[in-house]
């Protein structure tokens, strides 16, 4: 079993160094397609336009963005996958294999969250627009067509800034898109009140923390992966903290509260949009989302102050986006109405 983990990194890492040499100017490019495909721009772009466009569609999209999020985080504990950036230094006869800005991410590999995240929410995505297209029309080939090209995309960036290994994209990328095929099948059956989503906060929470117990009772270090980050990596700078799966559970436990007590908050003050404010929600809600991850993301913080921010910050998202945002443009096209 050990061998053949050897030769599927070996193989993979082949496939890495290939990519890396074939297409050397195409950096910027692979860069971006990395930034896109960060569960990050999930909270800050695509849930703020999917929930201002549709409020079901953006329950749908915050449902399948936490989920998989929590998921991924616990499979990344238990399968403590290696990723290549530090693997080829400790692997005699690996080829060399170049690191980038993004390439130092500190969660262990499999399977990858870029993937399986990304997978989640535009398969999410595309049902729905699936559901709205009549039956037999092209629309829905170029629609599917689009989700392909796009997961690809965002795994074949992930291989080739050497962040993950090509088994752990296809295992990102199917489980992903199962998860959503799932949660969609459920349908309405998870809809909750601010209760059930505190809970859901807690449980996540707890869940998480108890995966992390057991596995040190275990005699297993969940965090393990930290230290091969910091040695694999070329320069330090390069290290990310708030992508540590102890990170994500701060996040994500932090993304259910902060929506259920958005949610509570919107339906109390009848917050409901339509037509242009629908727009203009859309441009504070994004705006102010983009501002937040800009000068909120921790980088210079302790690991403990990081957890705390993001926390934090991941709870006022959805309260900006799904209630203040729109209480904001309603205060003001009534005040302009009453002139």
């Amino acid at each position: 079993s050990c061998e053949m983990w050897e030769a599927i990194h070996l193989h993979g890492a082949h496939t890495v160094a290939w990519l890396q040499q074939s297409f050397p100017s195409w950096d910027d490019e692979m860069l971006l397609a990395s930034q896109l495909g960060d569960p990050r721009h999930c909270y800050v772009l695509i849930f703020p336009l999917a929930f201002c466009l549709r409020r079901s569609l953006g329950l749908k999209v915050f449902r399948a963005l936490v989920i998989s999020e929590w998921l991924n985080l616990v499979l990344k504990w238990l399968l403590a996958g290696e990723r290549p950036f530090w693997w080829v230094k400790t692997y005699p006869g690996a080829p060399a294999v170049r690191q980038y800005l993004l390439t130092c991410e500190t969660g262990p590999g499999s399977p990858s969250g870029h993937a399986m995240v990304s997978s989640a929410v535009w398969m999410t995505l595309s049902l729905a627009g699936t559901a709205a297209i009549p039956s037999g029309s092209s629309l829905r080939l170029v629609l599917w067509t689009g989700f392909t090209v796009l997961i690809a995309l965002v795994s074949v960036s992930r291989l080739y800034i050497a962040c993950h290994f090509p088994h752990q994209v296809l295992q990102g990328a199917l489980v992903g898109s199962l998860l959503a095929y799932a949660l969609n099948a459920a349908g309405q059956r998870l809809h909750f009140r601010l209760s059930g989503h505190a809970l859901v906060s807690l449980a996540s929470f707890a869940g998480g923390l108890l995966v992390f117990a057991l596995l040190h009772l275990l005699g297993i270090d969940p965090s393990a992966s930290v230290e091969k980050a910091l040695r694999g990596c070329d320069r330090q700078e390069w290290i990310h903290l708030d992508t540590t799966p102890l990170f994500v559970l701060f996040r994500t436990a932090g993304a259910c509260l902060g929506f259920g007590l958005a949610i509570h908050l919107a339906f109390n003050t009848h917050s409901t949009q339509h037509g242009v404010r629908r727009w203009w929600v859309a441009v504070l809600a994004v705006g102010g989302s983009q501002v937040a991850e800009h000068w909120l993301t921790p980088k210079h913080l302790s690991q403990h102050g990081a957890y705390a921010v993001g926390f934090l910050k991941f709870a006022a998202l959805p309260l900006w986006v799904v209630a203040f945002a729109p209480m904001i443009v309603s205060a003001m096209v009534s005040k302009v109405h009453s002139k």
